[in-house]
């Protein structure tokens, strides 16, 4: 499962604290639906979205809540979210878990 830095959590809570969203909204990562990026040796593209909570079939890996949809899930697996953060910009990196 998807493991989160204090630098993710800390991202996540600000991003989901500043949207004004309702409670129990999250971070949904999906994967892309766009078969260029596997095919051109890119790896895989990831969308991150803020929704009221998660869909069918979605894990849910952290709190404050991450939603995965099953095929982020399945890439994500063994993979650490680490978030940057520069001024009022948050950058999001996916690592492989070293643990």
């Amino acid at each position: 499962m998807l493991a989160l830095t204090e630098e993710a959590v800390a991202a996540v809570q600000t991003i989901l604290a500043s949207s004004q969203m309702p409670e129990g909204s999250g971070m949904r990562i999906s994967r892309a639906d766009d078969p260029a990026v596997d095919s051109a040796g890119a790896g895989v593209e990831l969308h991150l979205t803020l929704v009221e909570g998660p869909q069918e079939g979605d894990e849910i890996v952290s709190d404050p809540p991450v939603f995965l949809e099953p095929e982020a899930a399945e890439v994500l697996d063994d993979k650490v979210l680490h978030a940057e953060i520069f001024e009022d910009q948050v950058r999001f990196t996916v690592a492989e878990r070293t643990t």
